[in-house]
């Protein structure tokens, strides 16, 4: 169900043109690269920091951390999705992070009025570079970055400049308690050009004493103005150095309800993290995987 959400999305941008959307690409982005399967807006890998620059943090003893992640959809859909992060201290313990992003879709063919190929592919591509800076007071961690993105449609490109804000409540309470909440492609202008998303997620210890050995249990909603509407119930364990992600999305586009099972594993060993990730429809359409390699430098 979800390569039938996904593709009515490509065929409406496509077929609508610039008047619909100024920026071609956006949908290529509703694919979580870099989360491994946790809430897109909660959650403390390298990766999140793209969706909730909130999300930036470091250990005390680390000063830069680089990260790459990857993400490959099914054939049928054809998604590939790329992105380079590092992150760093700044000024009176502020953090600063610099990412790029990078999407594309293969084999869309170019037709006209019937299904005939005209001949090669259809290039539809989408490249997001952000600047983000956050600060944490007490236990409140807020961030906020710069967007610029480019997308190409065939022989049409557009790119446009916006900026995001989150921010995350942590360690709250004797069950710990986490909530966050953030935009994503936010921008001036009308929302079918713009087509933020907005976020919200909560989870608690449900289990365990401390970070080390924990199960957590959380849900997250997010969504907007032409983008599939998300609920995702999820579970994160803690074992040491290990971490493990699992949940289910249910999402709405264009009226139909699609389930998906996220799950992902993580694994922290000195100064490097590094995860595999998994994602699979009831559509039958084949499953998503992503790949995550971290490394902290002091």
């Amino acid at each position: 169900m979800r390569c039938l959400n996904f593709g009515l999305l490509i065929s409406f941008c496509v077929a609508t043109g610039s008047a619909a959307q100024s920026v071609p690409g956006r949908e290529l982005l509703v694919f979580p690269a870099g989360t491994l399967g946790a809430p897109v807006t909660l959650g403390d890998l390298p990766g999140h920091v793209i969706w909730n620059p909130a999300t930036l943090d470091l250990p005390s003893a680390v000063r830069v951390r680089a990260s790459i992640a990857a993400l490959n959809s099914s054939n049928d859909q054809g998604v590939s999705t790329q992105v380079i992060s590092v992150s760093a201290r700044a000024y009176r313990g502020a953090l600063v992070n610099v990412s790029v992003m990078q999407a594309g879709v293969s084999g869309m063919l170019r037709t006209d009025t019937d299904p005939q190929s005209l001949g090669g592919e259809l290039r539809y591509a989408t490249t997001l570079v952000s600047a983000g800076l956050a600060q944490e007071h007490e236990h409140t961690r807020v961030g906020a970055a710069i967007r610029w993105r480019r997308g190409e449609s065939g022989s049409e490109s557009a790119s446009r400049l916006g900026v995001d804000a989150g921010m995350v409540l942590d360690d709250v309470g004797p069950r710990d308690l986490r909530v966050a909440a953030s935009t994503f492609l936010w921008g001036p202008g009308q929302p079918d050009a713009t087509r933020p998303r907005f976020g919200i997620a909560g989870d608690l210890r449900v289990a365990g004493a401390d970070s080390v050995r924990e199960l957590r249990a959380g849900y997250e909603m997010g969504g907007g103005t032409g983008l599939p509407r998300e609920h995702h119930l999820f579970m994160s364990g803690t074992l040491g150095r290990t971490v493990g992600f699992g949940g289910v999305v249910m999402e709405r586009a264009y009226g139909h309800l699609s389930t998906h099972l996220r799950l992902g594993i993580g694994l922290r060993y000195g100064r490097y993290t590094v995860g595999i990730g998994r994602e699979v429809d009831d559509g039958g359409v084949g499953a998503s995987y992503q790949f995550l390699l971290s490394a902290d430098a002091s």
